[in-house]
């Protein structure tokens, strides 16, 4: 059987037809492709305005009968809510104890030879913030957000440490000498939409 060959005008209607749709995809996505620049740069640029500069906590607040100290000068940063830095914490002279909860061999920071907290009594950064905050002047009502840790060390320290634990009703307990303290702790709000762009 033999295949019959299209005629001379329709071959040329389908290339035509071919390159037409190969065309009109290339603009469009190029179009799309421009826009997304776009929408990405503008967003960038957005969430930039909508970023808040953190500030210092008092230099000493007292926390559960401790004195948590800040006197370190924090480098400014930009965050998604307001923050408050605590640089060089200590408490009643003593730095804050670093570590992770060791589920497994290996897991966590065991290769930097920071603490196993193998009693499974863990720091409390989210309380500690919260009780911090709530004798800080300058802090409003939004809830809050979360804490981080922005300058840990699993380095070993000589003196004794500190830990507040929640497991315990929120106390402070004085921890050996070992690997593994704060230098900064970060305490941030949830933003307040009514604060507009900052």
């Amino acid at each position: 059987m033999s295949e019959v060959a299209p005629a001379k005008g329709e071959e040329f209607d389908s290339t035509m037809e071919v390159l037409w749709r190969n065309m009109v995809t290339q603009v469009i996505w190029w179009r799309w492709l421009g826009l997304l620049t776009v929408l990405l740069s503008l967003g960038g640029a957005m969430m930039d305005l909508v970023r808040f500069e953190d500030k210092p906590f008092d230099t000493s607040i007292l926390v559960h009968g401790r004195t948590v100290s800040c006197n370190g000068s924090i480098p400014k940063g930009r965050f998604a809510g307001p923050t408050w830095t605590c640089a060089d914490i200590k408490v009643d002279g003593l730095r804050l104890s670093y570590g992770f909860i060791s589920y497994e061999s290996g897991v966590g920071q065991s290769e930097r030879h920071c603490d196993a907290n193998t009693d499974n009594l863990t720091n409390d950064y989210a309380q500690l913030c919260r009780e911090m905050m709530a004798v800080q002047k300058d802090v409003g009502r939004e809830p809050f957000w979360s804490a981080f840790i922005s300058d840990g060390s699993c380095g070993a320290l000589p003196e004794k440490r500190m830990r507040f634990l929640k497991d315990r009703g929120r106390v402070w307990h004085v921890m050996d000498p070992g690997r593994g303290y704060v230098r900064t702790l970060q305490c941030m709000l949830y933003p307040n939409p009514n604060d507009g762009l900052h």
